[in-house]
């Protein structure tokens, strides 16, 4: 079988089908995503016998697999990053947007929707092309893009959660000791080892919890899509056949 997905035309057979051809091994999510999107207008209006999704290869699954375990990743890293601002904005610690402005609770809300922007946009993209998920291959590629996705954004929250606990406490010492070291010989990074120490070591472990919960929501929110849209589709198709 060649790199292209096979979708089987209204009225052809197995054997002796015309064949329509569509990209099916994406290297960008954004690529995964209008994959799926040809899939859902090429598969709107044929008949879905459950025995087409099998056309959906062991190499197909990895390719949506790895597309969504990638980003995942990407968006957890600038995640964690933008939330241990966060949690020091919040705390009163940094600015959240201007020395003149207090921390409202506007300017908090407002900095948490700028923090989580990453999956805010996954979650848009997400939820515009599963909406029109309309048959069985199109249902395999979303389910294997998500499951990738909640994969490599759980693991690299948790990864940065072990790393972060580290440093905030087996290695805070050794981190406190060479920033001072270093306070010494550049004055302009005067004070960066107290602040590591009062701050920064406790903003990494609050920032990776908030984290690893807002990728659990954000995790339920996309197979909840996923879910009810399969469930529209089989309740329409059993409406169908009566």
């Amino acid at each position: 079988m060649s790199e292209d997905m096979v979708v089987i035309q209204k009225g052809s057979s197995l054997e002796h089908e015309g064949r329509d051809t569509i990209s099916s091994l994406p290297h960008t999510f954004l690529e995964a995503l209008s994959a799926i999107q040809e899939q859902n207008f090429v598969e709107a209006e044929l008949e879905d016998p459950s025995f087409y999704g099998q056309l959906f290869t062991f190499k197909h699954k990895l390719t949506f697999l790895k597309v969504g375990l990638l980003t995942g990743i990407a968006d957890s890293l600038l995640t964690v990053l933008g939330m241990i601002f966060y949690c020091l904005g919040i705390k009163g610690i940094l600015p959240i947007f201007s020395v003149y402005q207090s921390n409202s609770l506007f300017n908090k809300i407002l900095a948490y929707i700028i923090t989580i922007l990453p999956y805010i946009i996954t979650i848009y993209l997400v939820f515009s092309v599963f909406k029109r998920i309309s048959g069985t291959i199109s249902k395999k590629m979303a389910l294997f893009l998500s499951l990738g996705f909640v994969e490599g954004s759980i693991l690299t929250t948790l990864l940065m959660f072990i790393v972060g606990y580290g440093l905030s406490t087996d290695f805070a010492s050794f981190i406190y000791q060479t920033l001072d070291a270093w306070q010494t010989i550049y004055p302009i990074l005067n004070g960066i080892a107290d602040f590591f120490w009062n701050h920064f070591r406790y903003a990494i472990v609050d920032a990776t919890w908030k984290e690893l919960w807002t990728v659990i929501v954000i995790s339920i929110a996309i197979f909840s899509c996923l879910w009810s849209r399969n469930f529209w589709l089989k309740r329409n198709q059993k409406f169908q056949q009566n």
